[in-house]
């Protein structure tokens, strides 16, 4: 009937579209494709073809397809906002792909290639095949940089060892995108354009977000990603939050025999839960439960992290090998900055430094009071300004107030979030020490970072924080306020001990090279 039609009136676009539907409730994808195209050809204004053929690339897995379709549509003239879920569903970070961008790369695509692509895959996996032995999920570390414009600890960490691993011939990132439950590939190139913007100040608001469009435009029109036989996927985040993502590694561990490495940087969740909320709890319990049965080994980056893996695991059922444990010391410092840059900051006078996020684990509220009790001392010594800095979270109002109970330390305390990595660096090189007061940590990479500096870090004895730490920390007796003050109070007044410490960290603070730990990861996963 639709046929008949379309032999007397074949500009009906309308009919076109009812034919598309037809051939796709009777399984003809390609056909229902090619009516679709044909009716966004015809009007060249129209989004609702290229929505439908979208979603018929979309049900054959050519999901690279559908994205083009989808980022074509959104840039017809009437385009109705109310499709932007199908848009950013088909897409990778689909939300973060602006206007500019979609005109753009809708007037290389046309509906009729979009097909022809389309009829090629129908019968074959549309996926790009990679011959790499060691594959990176920087999963999350995308999805952060999606977020936020600045880095913190994990971050940092899996930017670190990604530049010291992807220049091999061998390894190749991937990104998981959650609605195809597959990856695709991040050049080497797009990744350092994401990295940029959280490493240098400088950028525009406008800058960053035409770069995240660019980016995730070109990750969402690309093929999935296919591994090779026996290739090791190694995530150095925290990818337990995407969704799907543990069922989309057992598929790779079953049909490609994939050997999976994840990074568990700590496990409050299970040993100190009044730091995270119900869900959160809930998902990693279920995290580590499945890691059981889809993971070789896992890395940890910390003795301490590894005996409190093999606790909670034990006590959720799972008791994890130590023989399938690697600890991975986080001893490197954040990738060095040749040109620090002091951006925002206006500083003239000594400063002591807390890098931490503004959460309630990290105890700043703690280190408040004992600054708080030290200018309250009759005759007690003389501080220097003491600055904060790291990003936000939910706690961080309530780290605002109680900073505010607290009218002494006006003036004498500041805070300061979205602190690039150029910035941090001139904040480390010019802080007098550091405090890191912590209650419960992986590993401690600020106190790293000090040392690496120079810099005498001031501790809580408590989890890995001696790890980092050794012999050239100050250390103090964790959660208690007076122990803190007096910490605070020697380091602040004995300059002549703090001299020496700083040549015994100059002398006896042995810091990695971030290659020497991408080394260790390689040799571990890597087979002969």
């Amino acid at each position: 009937m639709y046929r008949a039609a379309l032999r007397i009136r074949p500009d009906l676009v309308p009919i076109w579209i009812q034919l598309g539907h037809a051939l796709s409730e009777s399984g003809a994808s390609t056909d229902a494709a090619h009516a679709y195209a044909a009716a966004a050809e015809l009007d060249d204004e129209a989004s609702e073809p290229l929505l439908f053929l979208g979603e018929t690339a979309k049900r054959v897995g050519a999901h690279h397809l559908a994205a083009r379709a989808h980022l074509a549509a959104r840039a017809r003239a009437d385009a109705d906002p109310a499709n932007d879920a199908l848009f950013v569903n088909a897409s990778i970070g689909g939300e973060h792909i602006g206007s500019d961008t979609i005109m753009r790369l809708a007037r290389t695509w046309s509906a009729r290639a979009i097909v022809e692509e389309l009829a090629a895959d129908v019968g074959a996996r549309a996926t790009s095949a990679c011959e790499s032995s060691l594959i990176l999920d920087l999963s999350d570390l995308v999805g952060h940089l999606a977020r936020y414009s600045t880095m913190s600890g994990i971050q940092r960490v899996q930017a670190s060892v990604a530049e010291a691993l992807i220049g091999s011939s061998d390894t190749t990132a991937w990104v998981y995108a959650p609605t195809r439950r597959q990856w695709v590939v991040i050049e080497p190139a797009e990744l350092d354009m994401l990295l940029d913007l959280a490493r240098a100040s400088g950028r525009s608001a406008e800058h960053a977000a035409a770069t995240r469009s660019d980016v995730f435009a070109a990750l969402s029109v690309r093929r999935s990603a296919a591994a090779s036989s026996g290739a090791a996927l190694v995530n150095l985040g925290a990818p337990w939050w995407l969704e799907g993502y543990a069922d989309a590694v057992a598929m790779l561990r079953r049909d490609r025999g994939v050997r999976f490495w994840p990074f568990i940087h700590d496990v409050i969740p299970l040993v100190r839960p009044e730091f995270s909320d119900q869900p959160t709890r809930e998902a990693f319990a279920r995290w580590i439960v499945r890691l059981d049965r889809i993971a070789e080994g896992c890395f940890i980056n910390s003795e301490h992290t590894k005996v409190d893996l093999v606790g909670a695991s034990a006590a959720l059922g799972v008791p994890f090998s130590p023989d399938r444990l690697e600890v991975i010391r986080l001893d490197a410092s954040m990738t060095a900055i040749p040109v620090p840059s002091s951006g925002d900051f206006t500083i003239t006078e000594p400063f002591a430094l807390m890098v931490s996020t503004f959460e309630a684990r990290k105890n700043h509220g703690l280190l408040f009071q004992a600054w708080d009790r030290l200018v309250r001392s009759p005759g007690g010594p003389i501080l220097p300004h003491l600055i904060c800095v790291g990003r936000r979270t939910d706690d961080t109002a309530a780290i605002a107030v109680e900073l505010a109970s607290l009218p002494r330390l006006t003036g004498l305390v500041s805070t300061r979030h979205d602190v690039t990595d150029d910035e941090m660096e001139f904040l480390y090189r010019g802080c007098e020490w550091t405090i890191y007061p912590s209650a419960y940590e992986g590993w401690g990479l600020p106190v790293t970072e000090a040392l690496a500096h120079g810099k005498t870090p001031i501790i809580a004895r408590n989890t890995s924080l001696p790890e980092a730490g050794g012999d050239l920390a100050v250390y103090f007796e964790s959660g208690s306020v007076p122990s803190l003050a007096e910490a605070i109070a020697s380091v602040a007044t004995d300059h002549a001990g703090r001299a020496a410490r700083g040549a015994a960290i100059a002398n006896g603070f042995h810091r990695r090279e971030w290659r020497d730990i991408a080394a260790q990861i390689r040799a571990a996963v890597v087979q002969p």
